[in-house]
């Protein structure tokens, strides 16, 4: 597998997942105004699915697959673009295993609490 095929599912899944989430503030912060927290809890489930699941990059390969074209093949990559490509993977990468780690130590400090916690009477 190409460093290439992975890089271009995540950079369009984080450039959806973050216009999703700019939109998701601001029809929050209305919809909070308005009384209507469900629905801004609902829509923060659907965010959530943006930032998982690569929806603007299947659309785009299907779009490409059926003949659709434009200006340049999107996915057709040059060399400079396979060795961004990696870089953006390996800093991807290391971003992931920091946050991980983040997530572990805080996880192991809030068991540790949790474990010297009395009851309330």
């Amino acid at each position: 597998m190409r460093t290439i095929d992975i890089m271009y599912p995540l950079l369009f899944t984080t450039a959806t997942g973050a216009l999703v989430t700019i939109l998701w503030f601001v029809a929050g912060r209305i919809l909070e105004r308005m009384g209507f927290l469900h629905i801004t809890y609902r829509l923060l489930k659907l965010l959530m699915f943006f930032w998982i699941v690569p929806i603007a990059y299947v659309i785009l390969s299907k779009l490409n697959s059926h003949g659709y074209r434009w200006y340049g093949d999107l996915f057709c990559p040059t060399g400079f673009q396979i060795r961004v490509g990696r870089l953006f993977v390996i800093i991807w990468g290391i971003g992931v295993l920091v946050a991980l780690g983040f997530y572990i130590v805080e996880r192991i400090r809030l068991k540790k609490r949790m474990m010297l916690a009395r009851p309330c009477d």
